[in-house]
């Protein structure tokens, strides 16, 4: 051989002996991680994990079980491969449990009669919760997630409304007219696709006992959002364009808003009367909304419809299918058929013409019910059922972990020949007698066993009847092959069959390339969180205190969390949902567990957010001295030498100085003389014109007003400039540092360069003049400000401190102001008890336009409108800090250098603090909030030094507003952008004149 083949051969052979060294290295690294985080976690206990393995980083085995279940279509070889691997007793030596990685998580699997009774049944109390993948798919306040005293109300309400006696008498004969018309239609078809056709029967009958909705356009959009809905339960969560989370997430929106229309149109109902014959009392619906619990409080609008959904999934996919499957057993199965049929028309004969069955009919259909039994067991509808542990949980010398799902893998049981002789086989004759005790568990186990079993059972019956006494039916493709997810069926069940050959194997391996494009998509997801645990677990490593992280996820590279909090705020219109999705995902107790405290990474930088009264007062009040500092994400655009970023005896000395600027009594007593000749100007300017657009003329009066108080400057094409490079300053706040030309960011950056040009000729024209004291303004203010030494400020720190304050002053009062003529607009109740204040203190001046401190004094109502105001209006969501050190709160850590986002927006929105928090009540104000949970301005030294200016203008707006002018919204309909500050999205455009 020459030198260069030799050459050649050896490095193929490196590269042959690479390829596998690294694909081991792969498929090993979650199992050894988490294996290691566990041993870590345990240090000094004899604690296991069970045995198993988790499989590809970041998507575990899921891609395994779908190999499994749908493309190789041997879902019991998914389980019989963990038994085979990991057993090497008598095959029940391992207890039945194995540890995986399924859906995004970290998982158990129990698959034995005895380990699923161990968690269904016999666990210590408090060691189990329910734990649905993504439990807002089926609903975060369904009765399958709620826990305690909400589960049991719950859950005895249902047994009452669809599984005693009474009520499935009642349904028995709602659902069976239905039934024998369909079959009727099926027979004039000649040919049917039986899972099609048996899903939208079962669907409408649902829809009928549940929600009272007849069959119509709407639902049949409603049945198809509730299949895409059932189609991201079990797929891979990646919530992205083209998944099927995704679009379930879609799915479940849309049902969302149809329940929540039909829950008005029914309270309207029962407010007005009407409604006439269109009764609707009786349903499942009704009957939730008049559910109480001991303090007589119902279920809101969410709980209801949340319970619905989750209800109606139960009551029809799962029943629709356990039909589909009974034709296809029968059919296959003539003798049984023949049984059946014997037995039904017996029955049948005996109702001497009536042709619908009783519940007492049901009663005698002894082998009718053995058909059933049979059916569900071999149709296996729900393979597993999904829980999570809620502490350390130990088993047979095993520990599940806190966190972990626990995944009860009932399916084995029901096809294990050591508790069903020929378990694939159909043999109604199989349930002469009982199963052996812990080998049925079709409908779960414990407290949470389906509440609607009964019902699913009368369904089956009813349509085995109909069907078995008039109607023959034949398979078209009796060898069809079957898919197992989300729920069993045949392949020609609901599409046309695929040929069995070349096609079929290029489909396989399509699915199967297809699923790299998910893979890689998750490893991007998974990296930067991954570095930065990594990273932390290396500086901290030899530490024995806290060594955890926050809960949490930091998102894609470079933008992390920033895109999906666009989304929320801006695209999608719902902003409490961003931090609500971190609340159902991380918290695993009673809703306060973690902490309210989050790891992200937003705005260019890691971040922890926090988020409840006692996170949030940690950081602004409580935490020992120099744990955190001013943490704006880009300190430049505020300044970095402003009140807002500077620390120690430089901030103590400016804080000083404004809230005797700006705050203090006298200064707004000179401020309230100043602004109101501009507002009351304004406002005659807006009658005349008859309609405005309220957020754009209060922002320029508001910038009008603050431009003469703070820099003596006048109404001029100039200042109009400066307005608008203010509004690009703020619009980069928020933003992705990207600071490239055509971004909100580089934009902000250009303005702030204008600004300061702007601001500093203006300085150095004062100081040139030597005319400081002409002006009794806040620019001149801080210009002969000196700290111990008699040191003045430089003009930098001058320019940085105006800015600042220029924001603070105009931004976010100008967006009250509006959000107040928005909420009174559509609440005339309120804004006649504010004009009645306003007015009685007009006419108690005697003729003098202008109000003065001691008149806002005696304004109580006016002041309760204020407050709700900017409670509700949730001007600034969000104020940042930085952590200085390493600060330990609640067993985690938040690293130094981290950001701290304080979420004060989720405080004043929250059902646990305010009554109805979206809506506009200034009534509540007639008892102070709770301690901690109203931050508008803040907390701790850093509150807001203008709180009292912000009020003081809302108030002067206020009253000249109410007494002079009436307006109405042109949109009362439009929506609302969150970011950078919330506005509709006309700017409130509405119709403005003179009483």
């Amino acid at each position: 051989m020459s030198g260069a083949t030799a050459d050649w051969a050896w490095w193929l052979g490196l590269v042959a002996g690479a390829v596998p060294l690294l694909a081991l290295a792969v498929w090993h690294c979650t199992d050894a991680f988490h294996s290691a985080a566990f041993a870590f976690r345990r240090r000094g206990t004899r604690a296991r994990l069970p045995p198993g393995h988790m499989g590809l980083p970041f998507v575990g085995e899921t891609l395994a079980l779908i190999w499994y279940f749908n493309l190789a279509r041997r879902p019991d070889a998914f389980i019989e491969a963990k038994r085979r691997r990991y057993c090497y007793g008598d095959g029940d030596d391992d207890g039945g449990i194995y540890r995986t990685h399924l859906f995004g998580s970290p998982a158990v699997l129990v698959c034995s009669p005895a380990s699923n009774g161990f968690v269904f049944r016999s666990a210590p109390p408090g060691s189990f919760g329910v734990g649905w993948p993504v439990p807002e798919l089926v609903g975060a306040s369904s009765l399958v997630n709620v826990h305690g005293g909400r589960h049991a109300r719950l859950r005895r309400f249902v047994l009452g409304a669809i599984n005693r006696p009474g009520s499935l008498r009642t349904i028995a004969r709602v659902a069976q007219p239905r039934v024998a018309a369909a079959l009727r239609s099926w027979a004039a078809k000649g040919t049917i696709t039986a899972a099609t056709e048996m899903k939208n029967v079962t669907f409408e009958n649902i829809c009928k006992i549940f929600v009272s909705m007849e069959p119509s356009p709407l639902t049949e959009k409603i049945h198809g959002w509730f299949t895409g809905l059932v189609a991201g339960f079990r797929s891979l969560p990646l919530d992205m364009p083209g998944t099927a989370l995704h679009h379930a997430r879609k799915c479940r929106r849309k049902l969302n808003s149809v329940f929540r229309e039909e829950l008005e149109r029914r309270k309207v109902k029962m407010v007005t009367g009407e409604g006439g014959d269109d009764d609707d009392d009786g349903d499942l619906m009704s009957g939730l909304m008049h559910v109480e619990d001991e303090q007589g409080r119902r279920l809101d609008d969410d709980e209801v419809v949340d319970n619905i959904v989750s209800l109606v999934i139960a009551g029809y996919e799962s029943t629709a299918s356990a039909i589909m499957w009974a034709t296809y057993h029968l059919a296959k199965s003539p003798s049984a058929l023949a049984k059946l049929r014997e037995e039904n028309l017996a029955i049948a004969k005996e109702k001497n013409g009536d042709g619908f069955i009783t519940l007492e009919d049901v009663s005698k259909m002894k082998y009718t019910a053995k058909v059933v039994e049979e059916t569900i067991r071999l149709a296996n509808i729900a393979p597993m059922a999904h829980r999570v542990a809620l502490r350390d949980v130990e088993y047979r010398g095993y520990t599940i972990p806190k966190g972990w799902k626990v995944i009860v893998w009932i399916r084995s049981l029901h096809v294990d020949p050591a508790y069903y002789d020929n378990p694939l086989s159909f043999n109604p004759d199989r349930w002469d007698k009982s199963a052996e005790l812990g080998t049925y568990q079709v409908f779960g186990g414990g407290e949470r066993i389906c509440a609607g079993n009964m019902l699913a059972r009368l369904q089956l019956t009813i349509m085995l009847h109909h069907l078995s006494c008039g109607y023959k039916w034949e398979l078209l493709n009796p060898d069809a092959g079957i898919v197992y997810l989300p729920h069993p069926r045949p392949t020609d069940g609901a599409t046309p069959v695929v040929a069995v050959g070349a096609t079929d194997w290029a489909w396989r391996l399509g699915a199967l390339v297809a699923g790299a494009v998910p893979l890689l998509a998750l490893a991007v997801w998974h990296c930067t969180d991954a570095f930065h645990r990594a990273a932390f677990a290396f500086r901290r490593r030899g530490t024995r205190r806290a060594r955890r992280l926050p809960p949490g996820h930091m998102g894609l590279p470079f933008v992390g969390e920033t895109l999906a909090l666009i989304w929320y705020f801006n695209l999608a219109r719902r902003p409490d949902a961003f931090i609500e999705a971190k609340r159902r995902r991380y918290c695993y107790g009673d809703g306060d567990d973690d902490g309210g405290i989050y790891r992200t990474h937003l705005f260019g930088s890691p971040a922890v957010l926090v988020c409840s009264p006692a996170s949030n007062g940690f950081v602004f009040r409580s935490a020992p001295p120099g744990s955190f500092g001013v943490g704006w994400p880009d300190p430049e655009l505020v300044g970095v030498s402003s009140i807002v970023n500077v620390h120690g005896g430089r901030h103590a000395r400016l804080r000083r100085f404004v809230l005797g600027a700006i705050n203090s009594p006298n200064s707004l007593r000179s401020f309230a003389e100043v602004v109101q000749p501009r507002v009351a100007a304004a406002l005659r300017s807006w009658a005349a014109k008859g309609t405005i657009t309220a957020a754009t003329e209060i922002k320029k009066v508001t910038f009008e007003n603050i431009c003469r108080m703070f820099v003596s400057m006048e109404p001029s094409p100039a200042t109009a400039k400066i307005d608008e490079w203010f509004a690009g300053l703020v619009a980069g706040f928020r933003a992705l540092q990207l600071d490239i030309p055509g971004t909100a960011f580089h934009h902000a950056r250009k303005c702030r360069r204008k600004l300061n040009s702007v601001f500093r000729e203006e300085v150095k024209r004062r100081k040139l003049k030597a005319k400081l004291e002409e002006h009794d303004d806040v620019m001149s203010g801080l210009m002969r400000m000196e700290d111990e030494q008699g040191r003045r400020l430089g003009d930098d720190e001058v320019v940085d401190n105006i800015v600042s304050l220029v924001l603070g002053g105009y931004k976010s009062t100008s967006s009250a102001i509006m959000w107040a003529t928005y909420y009174l607009a559509k609440l005339p109740a309120v804004l006649a008890k504010l004009r009645e204040e306003n007015l009685a203190i007009a006419k108690e001046k005697n003729g003098a336009s202008f109000i003065t401190l001691d008149d806002i004094s005696k304004m109580k109502y006016t002041a309760k409108v204020v407050e709700e105001t900017i409670r509700l209006a949730n001007i600034s969501p969000m104020l940042y800090r930085v952590a200085l050190r390493d600060v330990e709160y609640r067993g985690y850590t938040i690293p130094e250098g981290w950001k701290v986002i304080v979420w004060i927006r989720s405080l004043h929105v929250d059902p646990k603090y305010y009554d109805d928090p979206l809506s506009f009540n200034p009534d509540r104000w007639d008892k102070a909030a709770k301690p901690g949970t109203y931050q508008v301005f803040g907390g701790g030294e850093r509150i807001c030094a203008g709180n009292m200016l912000a009020r003081l203008q809302l108030t002067i707006m206020l009253h000249h507003l109410s007494c002079g002018y009436k307006w109405e919204l042109l949109n009362p309909d439009a929506g609302v952008v969150y970011l950078p500050h919330p506005r509709p999205t006309d700017g409130a455009a509405m119709s403005f004149s003179k009483l």
